[in-house]
């Protein structure tokens, strides 16, 4: 009974490590869908901004 157990300890340790990847990894995908998506909205409200033509004019 005590082998058993034992097995069953690492497969559910196992299965929630796997658990835990696969949240972690869609996690990262909404969070990259919502930056592309908050750029967006930054670019519609205040225009692009081009990040070389600013550092050109501090310079100067």
């Amino acid at each position: 009974m005590g082998i058993l157990t034992n097995k069953l300890i690492l497969i559910i340790g196992i299965a929630l490590i796997v658990c835990s990847i696969i949240a972690a990894i869609i996690y990262i995908f909404i969070i990259k869908i919502r930056k592309v998506k908050l750029n967006a909205q930054f670019d519609a409200e205040y225009g692009q901004e081009d990040i070389k033509h600013n550092d050109k004019d501090r310079k100067e």
